[in-house]
């Protein structure tokens, strides 16, 4: 993440959010584990605009971003039965799309429940 200094280079995120292979359970592990560390890792401000972003998305893909990252994390505890690191910078990508949520009321809270 120390790669990325502007703010148009976070477009990839959403970009690759929007990319059906996040929700294609055979390739999703490796691009999501990937792009998920990478904006955990970001920093602040750059959080910051991510959530900005995240904001102003359309209610649908705000939607894909929520259901990518929850199925991740699902995939991964089932196949891990653990709380990975994986899993650990996906709930940092969550608590971003929570706080985001929380401002743009695109979903109800209980799409950010996770049964596993």
């Amino acid at each position: 993440a120390r790669n990325f200094v502007h703010p148009v280079q976070l477009r990839i995120f959403l970009i690759l959010f929007l990319n059906p292979l996040m929700m294609d359970p055979e390739n999703q592990s490796d691009i999501a584990r990937n792009a998920l560390t990478a904006m955990a890792a970001l920093s602040d401000p750059l959080k910051g605009v991510l959530k900005h972003w995240f904001i102003r998305l359309p209610r649908s893909m705000f939607k894909t971003c929520l259901n990518a990252t929850q199925q991740y994390i699902t995939l991964v505890l089932l196949s891990y039965m653990s709380i990975t690191d994986g899993v650990r910078v996906a709930l940092k990508v969550m608590t971003l799309l929570y706080e985001a949520n929380e401002e743009a009321h695109h979903v109800s809270f209980v799409e950010f429940y996770n049964d596993v």
